[in-house]
């Protein structure tokens, strides 16, 4: 069978580094860990949520920040539980500045 949810999470986090036809190396929570990094400066600098993934990406990239931080806990990622933390936070800020929270 197939996993979803928090089971899909943990996999995607844990999946071994492949390495690509090219030689180049590439590791799913790696490529997780950089994207939502950029995602934080972005919003850090006072980039709207809205503006950095548009109205249809908008409740996913909570969703995700959500999965993952439940995944990395479970695995004890401090990492990833840093970055999904801080993305959380500037997400909770602009609710409560849009006086949604």
């Amino acid at each position: 069978g197939s996993l979803s949810g928090d089971d899909a999470a943990q996999a995607f986090l844990s999946a071994p580094s492949q390495t690509m036809p090219g030689g180049e190396s590439v590791s799913l929570r790696s490529n997780y860990l950089e994207m939502m990094t950029a995602v934080v400066e972005q919003l850090s600098e006072g980039v709207p949520s809205l503006t950095l993934v548009g109205p249809l990406d908008q409740s996913k990239l909570r969703s995700s920040l959500l999965l993952f931080l439940n995944a990395s806990t479970k695995l004890d990622d401090a990492e990833i539980i840093n970055i999904c933390t801080k993305g959380l936070e500037y997400l909770d800020n602009e609710l409560k500045e849009r006086g949604e929270l």
